[in-house]
């Protein structure tokens, strides 16, 4: 995407771009979705949160369904240009700047009469204007010109509360308001941010506190309060104040080029852009990170949240990205935190349990439909627990670290005689499920004999996932989810609809992708470009009957997030060790993370496979294994025969590791404490990768034959490699 003005129109990615008379705008695929004509220039480009186009002499308000509203400039300057523009938070009013002048428009007022006020007290051109956010506050305005100095507005009385007590030689980049947080911050090319307080301004004797000064580049922060300072009554004949004694720029800072707002989880952030980085700043702890650096130095940017678009010098391309940011310095994502979720996340959200219903009445008919059988059916029992056997302590945990290289064959048996194509190791290593195209599940609780199998997907099963008890889940291409005890032949609980078991519609496309979540306490599904969560209760097993147990157990979707990207093809969660952070990869290749504290998408991975991907895992450690401060992982692994390791810090791949299958599913996985990962490939066994290295290591093939490693997985109690291959076998490597 190239254009002589840009900027950002939503958190999709979608960008405006104006040349000269036409306005196009365009998604993040360089599809434009939309061409407007002008009959003037274009001179100034307004996005966040209405589209307002500036001309010579007016703007233009696009409202939906391309409903124009034009605004004119005062007389005397029909060609003046637009400068820049704000709006308040209401959006009833904006501000523009034109040449040294602020003009103020009421939305709510007649067109004729919607110029309310024309603020003259600058004597340079104005360069920024920002409305307070904070509720109550929005007649406050602030304006700052090219000498540098800001003024504080009240538009309420038309008069101006507070003037900035200096004229600076450093150009202000930006100047940024803050909804949560009473606070207001102006940003200097310099590399030097100052925030003020805004609550003195309501006071009998308005002022203005400046509370601290942040080197965002070197990463200090200075605490600098100052007195509050009266109302000062603007002479436009004054002469100029001193210069601050550290305007001079330092060899420690890196220019400010432009700012940005975003919020997450309750924290506001103020994003400076530098020439060849990104660098938040949390305002609520005014801790300072890094969220992205260039290797090309930036020309011009336009932040939407944690949208950016930029232009680099010596090119036209508009680049795209997402930024990662808020959890800790220098990580975009991280897999596991300390703080408790929000009072906002959806992980607060819980399913009352179900009581038994009443018997609903029945009429009796003479003549009734024959139930197929000749005599009365037998009732079906519950096995009975022997109480004669001893039950075992809680052993204590062992730490497990004896992750090394496996080299040696300690057992294979026959499981299937058809193709393993899913599988699942439970949380502390003990129990082993697995299953074939036909969607029958079996529990290889044992290297030879019969399995006990769990009969009821009409279709290939998609995912497996382990409770931290005895039971376990199963997700098909039938578009259900069973949830089976592995006592029992039957299933707990059949999740079908998308609403409860008793409201909503059957799912309109096949599960790709299901796991218990939350330590057991929900269920994520992927399902067509939906994700959702459940809440569930499994029936009561100590009811009389089958049909009493049943009436116990209920389901209800307390969560659903569409994903504009395409279909879920794979999902990589943990459910144990706990993590609110889940990966889903889609259809078109890209890789969203999904943030449960936050309940919205935080990382959005651009495509670099070439077809589609099928697998995700994340080296969320094991149970018994210390991750010790292992940087956070995703492993995708696609047809088009790579594995990318993408580091979650900087959303970058770090690694192409040229293997896997361009045809079949193969398995992949990390080693619970984050060294190696083993790759199942086609025809050549497993390959085991040095993380650090960057190098395979070590590969196993003489017990594979040419026949394809579906699944992989470090059992976490006992270090051992376990696979599953396509001859339907199980072989366990130490």
């Amino acid at each position: 995407m190239t254009g002589d003005l840009f900027s950002l129109y939503d958190e999709k990615g979608t960008c405006i771009i104006a040349n000269k008379y036409e306005l196009l705008v365009i998604n993040d695929e360089s599809r434009v979705l939309q061409s407007l004509k002008f009959q003037n220039a274009i001179n100034f480009l307004y996005t966040t949160p209405l589209l307002i186009i500036g001309f010579n002499g007016a703007i233009t308000i696009l409202e939906s369904d391309n409903i124009q509203t034009k605004f004119l400039f005062p007389v005397g300057h029909e060609l003046s240009s637009t400068n820049c523009i704000d709006v308040s938070s209401s959006l009833n009013l904006i501000a523009v700047g034109v040449q040294n002048l602020i003009f103020v428009y009421d939305r709510t007022k007649h067109i004729d009469s919607a110029l309310i006020a024309v603020l003259d007290a600058h004597e340079y051109r104005i360069t920024h204007v920002a409305f307070l956010k904070n509720s109550g506050m929005e007649h406050f305005l602030i304006t700052v010109s090219e000498e540098n100095r800001f003024i504080v507005w009240n538009l309420s009385k038309r008069s101006i509360v507070y003037e900035s007590p200096f004229e600076s030689s450093i150009p202000i980049s930006g100047i940024n308001a803050f909804i949560y947080n009473f606070v207001f911050s102006i940003s200097f090319s310099d590399g030097y941010v100052r925030l003020y307080d805004t609550q003195p301004l309501t006071s009998e004797k308005p002022c203005v506190k400046q509370l601290k000064t942040i080197n965002v580049s070197a990463r200090i922060t200075i605490i600098n309060e100052e007195e509050e300072e009266d109302t000062i009554i603007i002479s436009r004949k004054k002469t100029p104040k001193p210069l601050l004694p550290n305007d001079e720029p330092t060899n420690e800072s890196y220019p400010i080029i432009s700012t940005g707002y975003y919020s997450l989880r309750g924290s506001e952030y103020l994003l400076c852009s530098t020439q060849f980085s990104i660098i938040s700043v949390c305002i609520n702890n005014l801790s300072i990170m890094t969220v992205s650096n260039f290797d090309s130095p930036i020309q011009s940017i336009s932040f939407m949240s944690s949208i950016v678009a930029l232009i680099f010098e010596n090119s036209k391309d508009i680049i795209i990205k997402r930024l990662g940011i808020g959890i800790v310095p220098e990580i975009g994502v991280s897999l596991f935190t300390t703080e408790d979720p929000p009072s906002s996340s959806p992980l607060y959200i819980s399913l009352p349990p179900k009581t038994k219903q009443a018997t609903p009445i029945v009429t009796l008919h003479k003549i009734i439909k024959s139930s197929g059988y000749t005599s009365k059916p037998p009732a079906i029992k519950q096995p009975k627990k022997d109480k004669s056997k001893k039950t075992k302590k809680d052993e204590p945990e062992i730490l497990v670290t004896n992750f090394n290289t496996p080299q040696t064959l300690v057992t294979s048996f026959s499981a299937f005689n058809t193709p393993i194509i899913n599988a699942s190791l439970s949380p502390n290593g003990k129990r082993l499920i697995a299953s074939d195209n036909s969607g029958t599940v079996l529990f290889l609780k044992s290297k030879s004999g019969s399995f006990p199998a769990y009969i009821g997907h009409s279709l290939p099963v998609t995912s497996l996932s382990w409770s931290n008890g005895s039971t376990f889940l199963s997700s098909s291409i039938d578009k259900t989810i069973k949830i089976w005890d592995i006592d029992r032949s039957d299933p707990l609980l059949v999740i079908q609809k998308t609403k409860s078991e008793d409201k909503g519609t059957p799912f309109p496309d096949e599960i790709s992708s299901a796991s218990f979540f939350w330590k057991d306490k929900f269920i994520l599904i992927g399902s067509g470009k939906t994700l959702y969560m459940y809440a569930y209760g499994l029936p009561n097993l100590a009811s009389k009957n089958i049909q009493d147990m049943h009436q116990t157990g209920n389901y209800k979707n307390i969560f659903t997030k569409n994903i504009e990207s395409g279909k879920i093809t794979c999902m990589s969660s943990s459910n144990f060790p706990q993590s609110h952070i889940v990966s889903l990869a889609t259809a078109s290749r890209s890789i969203s993370i999904f943030d449960f504290y936050a309940g919205e998408c935080v990382m959005e991975i651009p495509s670099l496979h070439e077809r589609s991907i099928f697998s995700l895992c994340s080296n969320y450690g094991g149970i018994f294994t210390p991750r010790n401060n292992a940087p956070d992982l995703l492993l995708s692994g696609s047809t088009d025969e790579t594995f990318r390791l993408w580091d979650l810090r900087n959303s970058r791949c770090e690694r192409t590791i040229m293997s896997g299958s361009r045809v079949k599913r193969v398995g992949s996985c990390f080693s619970p404490d984050s060294k190696f990962i083993a790759i199942g490939t086609e025809r050549s066994g497993i390959e085991i990768w040095d993380i650090s290295m960057g190098t395979c290591v070590q590969k196993i093939k003489e017990d594979f034959r040419g026949t394809a490693v579906t699944w992989l997985q470090w059992n976490p109690g006992t270090g051992r490699l376990q696979s599953a291959t396509e001859a339907g076998s199980v072989k366990v490597f130490e």
